[in-house]
């Protein structure tokens, strides 16, 4: 008997060893995505300090263009009253002294213009990665919090699923029926539409939503994409919002909050950056919902649930 169970005791041992050994292995490989990501957002973050110049740029310009009378090629810089500063206030500007004095003029301002148009680009990427690192980190925390080999699969899918290599062509469908959005009917009447996946919450948004919808969405956690069919220049009523704010909150990681926040906007201000994760969009604008989530108003909505 002791035998026995000395050896169901190094089975149990060799089983919680492999199960650990794969969760490290795992979580490994989610800090390393993490870590790729945070080192863009510093690069990112550089780069978007650096368009900060771009009003300095473009007044050097304009004070060259002023001035042209007294540059000559060769200049390496000139001082010049800096008019922008007031009576008195002068400035040194750097020249290129193998450029002509227009040449520098246009370059000054080809720097600003370059600087101007990087910046909403660097933006969008900003919030791009911003949400990549937030989508990887709720994989990690599930994958830390895994206790059995059926839960630390699910999350070593997704983190493959993520982290595949794009493929050049895309994939054919699979036969067989899919399943649509769920379906909800708020109490005032009006269709909510609810993504199962982040797959299906592009699709949802990108494709099925039409520009006068309203979208909404898990502040900074991850979530299902919520869409409230509205007819056009109508409002949706307060109950309404607050029931699909409770959907947005349900269906993501902020479930078990107290109390959250849920951002809202209408489709046409959301739009996908090339490149982005499946799920991952760019609001334009957008205004925020705080709601206490409601157990009973979540059960009375899914006895209702309607498939697509």
């Amino acid at each position: 008997m002791a035998d026995e169970t000395g050896n169901l005791g190094e089975e149990a041992q060799a089983a919680q060893d492999a199960f650990e050994l794969k969760q490290n292995g795992l979580l490994s490989k989610l800090d390393k995505a993490l870590e790729r990501r945070r080192g863009k957002l510093r690069v990112l973050d550089r780069a978007l300090e650096e368009c900060a110049n771009e009003e300095r740029l473009r007044k050097y310009g304009e004070l060259l263009k002023a001035n042209l009378s007294i540059l000559k090629r060769g200049m390496k810089s000139v001082k010049v009253a800096d008019y922008y500063e007031g009576e008195g206030e002068e400035i040194v500007i750097e020249l290129a002294a193998d450029k002509t004095p227009i040449k520098n003029m246009e370059a000054y301002f080809r720097r600003a213009r370059k600087l101007r148009k990087g910046k909403p680009r660097i933006e969008t990427e900003i919030e791009l990665t911003k949400g990549e690192a937030d989508w990887f980190e709720d994989l990690r925390n599930r994958a830390e919090s895994a206790k059995d080999e059926e839960s630390l699969r699910i999350v070593s899918v997704e983190a493959d699923k993520a982290l595949a290599p794009k493929k050049p062509k895309k994939m054919k469908a699979r036969p067989g029926k899919k399943l649509g959005p769920k379906h909800f009917v708020s109490s005032d009447g009006f269709d909510i539409l609810v993504g199962r996946n982040q797959r299906q919450n592009d699709r949802l948004t990108l494709t099925i939503a039409r520009g006068n919808d309203i979208f909404m969405h898990s502040s900074g956690a991850a979530g299902s994409h919520i869409i409230i069919r509205m007819e056009k220049d109508k409002e949706a009523p307060r109950r309404t919002m607050v029931e699909a704010a409770n959907l947005a909150l349900y269906y993501s990681k902020l479930r078990n909050s107290r109390y959250a926040e849920v951002s809202w906007t209408r489709v046409k201000n959301v739009s996908k950056p090339r490149g982005a994760k499946p799920g991952l969009v760019y609001l334009s604008k957008h205004k925020t919902l705080g709601i206490e989530p409601d157990e009973d108003l979540i059960k009375m909505m899914h006895e209702n649930a309607k498939e697509l």
